[in-house]
């Protein structure tokens, strides 16, 4: 994740959050004291508020408070569990740490009720750095905070089927709350694969997100030996080489 910037002037701390903020919408005081952003958030008057959530559905000793920082008003409106989902997105983002020059992150165009349906968390597109070429690899991005594994299932099949992606060339991005999850996503897929090989989903991120503990979370002893990332190549199921950041 990228570095703390406690350094910067506190114009350019506001113009950092009012970009952030204005692209993910919510981020919790955590994340931001993280990033070095927290004062920008006071300074700047964004309005906060506070839930009591789990952070893993299936794990009730992971319910804790969560104040979030709100980019817009309407947001305030929003059930905590929303919230919740809106601040992993943006930590996952974070955690990606996407070339803004490189990236875009947009809206899909008109689609039918069963593709809206279909959508994940969210989509966007990265540029190749190659000059000559113009191609952009386009990436859906989900938050996993505890889904059966039959809603899974449903889930990738439906993101498979969207027209959005190329044939053989989208890029799922599979953030969870649950650290252990990284590795066991790993083989249910792979069977799902196995059982009818996806149309459009050549690659898959396994990403382990936390945006609720102080500090960096993803620094970890010797002995902690749970996967934080694994990248799987879906085109003959060969691993790549994934990285325990």
């Amino acid at each position: 994740m990228p570095d703390p910037s406690p350094t910067l002037h506190p114009a350019q701390q506001k113009a950092k959050l009012r970009r952030l903020i204005g692209t993910h919408g919510v981020y919790t005081t955590v994340q931001l004291e993280r990033l070095g952003l927290l004062r920008a958030a006071e300074w700047l008057g964004l309005r906060q508020v506070t839930h009591t959530r789990r952070t893993s559905i299936v794990q009730p000793s992971s319910e804790r408070d969560l104040t979030f920082v709100l980019g817009e008003q309407v947001n305030a409106q929003l059930p905590g569990r929303e919230l919740m989902h809106k601040a992993g997105v943006a930590e996952a983002y974070l955690r990606l740490e996407f070339r803004d020059d490189l990236h875009h992150r947009s809206t899909p165009p008109k689609l039918t009720p069963r593709e809206r349906q279909a959508m994940p968390d969210a989509f966007g597109c990265l540029t190749e750095l190659n000059p000559v070429d113009d191609y952009a690899k386009h990436y859906l991005l989900e938050l996993d905070a505890g889904y059966t594994r039959a809603r899974i299932r449903r889930k990738l099949r439906g993101f498979d089927q969207l027209p959005l992606l190329k044939p053989r060339d989208g890029w799922l991005i599979w953030a969870t709350t649950v650290n252990l999850r990284v590795e066991t996503l790993v083989p249910l897929v792979a069977a799902e694969y196995k059982r009818k090989p996806f149309e459009r989903i050549d690659c898959i991120t396994f990403l382990f997100v936390d945006f609720w503990s102080a500090g960096n979370p993803y620094v970890r002893g010797r002995r902690f030996t749970k996967l934080m990332r694994y990248d799987l190549d879906c085109r003959g199921l060969a691993p790549s080489s994934g990285s325990g950041r």
